[in-house]
């Protein structure tokens, strides 16, 4: 299941959006753990589907997830590959009818995209991408990519 989660979380991430913060409603949501989720994600239907139950996951702070990369620009391409994404928080995603949001608490929520939002909820302000090239010793000649964000 962590193949399902990690690339939809940096592909909304990087999906624009603007639907701000959202409220919802979740006392009738099956809240459940990465782990009970990733055991039997049948259990939980189809959530992505607009007919579908919802269901919010919990991913702990600490928890490890594998993370999918692929790029493909026009002068290069990663080679398909995994590393590992750490949370550093507690975070909550909510799937359902058609949404794909997150949380820091379970209360206040956000679509991926929309960033506006994502500070807010949050705390961050301002963010850095950065690609670069260089050559070490240790490494040889590499490029690096850089996604951040700095607290506010």
């Amino acid at each position: 299941m962590h193949r399902m989660i990690a690339p939809a979380l940096l592909l909304l991430l990087l999906t624009p959006g603007c639907a701000g913060r959202q409220k919802l409603d979740t006392t009738n949501v099956a809240q459940v753990s990465l782990a009970d989720y990733e055991a039997d994600p049948l259990a939980y239907g189809t959530p992505m589907d607009p007919a579908g139950k919802p269901v919010i996951i919990k991913i702990p702070a600490g928890e490890k997830i594998p993370l999918k990369i692929d790029l493909s620009i026009p002068f290069a391409k990663v080679i398909a590959g995994r590393t590992r994404m750490q949370f550093t928080l507690d975070v909550y995603l909510y799937m359902g009818k058609g949404k794909f949001l997150i949380s820091p608490d379970g209360k206040r929520w956000a679509e991926m995209g929309d960033w506006k939002a994502l500070k807010e909820l949050f705390n961050f302000d301002k963010g850095l991408f950065s690609v670069g090239f260089g050559v070490s010793a240790a490494d040889g000649t590499f490029m690096s990519l850089a996604i951040k964000t700095e607290q506010k």
